[in-house]
């Protein structure tokens, strides 16, 4: 199942022959809704029944399911209308064509044109993450800065460690820790390359400890990892063996409350939100 946030021509998917939308009444608030029993099996979103294979819609109208064997017709509807758009949006900007002509039904001529221009679209050279202005074996570490974000009591440090290739690695002094931990590190860090992580966790390993104590060294770590992910253009768990999973689930915490009565509601507050113990 895939929930997609919307769909600019629904008029032209509803207009597909053998095609059955069904649209139900929908509010932002019923994508909350979502409970799924059993994989493959049957979904609700807010009052709506979603069958396995399905593909959702969220339109400001409703919720549209597509059968699976028209999926592929709509997205390929929906990629032709983003390009008219991008197209449309060019030939005005050149002066080919004014904005009431590229707002009505396409003439054969501009039709010609759209499609010779998308030939040539599919003719350029995909981009890729690559960094192509870092040189990882000449990257060299050359300061490092901290900025402290959040009030009160909830104050969490950020690394930030500046390179000679003008690419910035960041991470996070663990627990909320004090800055000096990670600070007490930058003498071992300059000029140092960052894409050793190995070699740098070693040296700076010894001024870890358990706790907070070892927030510093955390953090630095983070950064490392950070800035060798940048310089060879992957992400960052690609230099810890790769991605495991596609969700992770997150902590939140329930502050104590000495009043029983008053903990459960704040616990169930918590499994209201969506939160699992």
């Amino acid at each position: 199942m895939v929930i997609d946030g919307g769909i600019r021509d629904t008029q032209r998917i509803f207009d597909m022959e053998d095609f059955n939308a069904f649209v139900r009444g929908f509010d932002p608030s019923a994508i909350n809704d979502v409970s799924m029993p059993e994989i493959n099996g049957v979904t609700r979103i807010g009052n709506a029944t979603c069958l396995p294979g399905d593909v959702v819609l969220g339109t400001r109208s409703g919720v549209i399911f597509i059968p699976p064997h028209l999926a592929q017709e709509v997205v390929e509807s929906s990629e032709n209308v983003r390009l008219k758009d991008e197209f449309g949006q060019q030939r005005i900007m050149e002066g080919v064509y004014t904005p009431g002509e590229v707002d009505r039904e396409f003439s054969d001529k501009m039709n010609a044109d759209f499609e010779n221009w998308k030939k040539k679209q599919k003719e350029v050279i995909m981009p890729t993450n690559k960094n192509d202005y870092s040189k990882p074996s000449d990257l060299k570490i050359t300061d490092m800065r901290i900025s402290v974000v959040g009030h009160g009591g909830w104050r969490w440090p950020i690394i930030k460690l500046y390179t000679n290739q003008d690419i910035v690695g960041i991470g996070e002094v663990r627990d909320g820790a004090s800055a000096k931990y990670a600070l007490s590190l930058k003498s071992r860090l300059l000029g140092e390359n960052p894409c050793d992580i190995d070699k740098i966790f070693q040296k700076i390993k010894q001024f870890g400890g358990h706790g907070r104590l070892g927030g510093g060294v955390c953090g630095v770590e983070m950064a490392l990892c950070d800035l060798a992910g940048k310089a060879y253009g992957i992400p960052a768990y690609m230099l810890a063996g790769g991605k495991y999973r596609n969700k992770i689930k997150v902590y939140a915490d329930t502050p104590l409350k000495k009043d029983p009565e008053e903990m459960g509601k704040a616990l169930r507050k918590g499994w209201r939100m969506g939160l699992s113990f």
